[in-house]
């Protein structure tokens, strides 16, 4: 498994509109280029977001295409960039181990 790990400063007054579109593009990404999907975390500081993506592979990755995403979803993509004031990835990590759990111990 391999994740990228993004973050991202938002014009101010633009965080929903992020979260929305944020939304709408991680699912073009796993239903076109093979990811396993995202988790948004909003940071302390306004207008400050972490994210990171797993894929199932630095390959699948390093070789997903951006060109076969249809128009609703191109438009969430442009709608996502006109929010961002800054964003870079932070870094790119190949999985050690994995002890995350959906569920507190315990819990069926």
């Amino acid at each position: 498994m391999f994740i990228v790990i993004y973050e991202f400063e938002i014009h101010e007054g633009q965080e929903r509109a992020f979260e929305t579109s944020w939304a709408r593009v991680t699912d073009a990404i796993y239903e076109k280029q093979g990811s396993l999907g995202s988790r948004l975390h909003r940071s302390q500081a306004p207008g400050h977001y972490i994210a990171y993506a797993q894929w199932p592979s630095a390959e699948i990755f390093q070789n997903s295409a951006h060109d076969n995403y249809d128009e609703a979803q191109l438009d969430a993509m442009a709608a996502m960039k006109a929010t961002i004031k800054h964003a870079d990835i932070m870094n790119m990590l190949a999985v050690a181990d994995d002890r995350l759990h959906s569920k507190p111990y315990g819990e069926a």
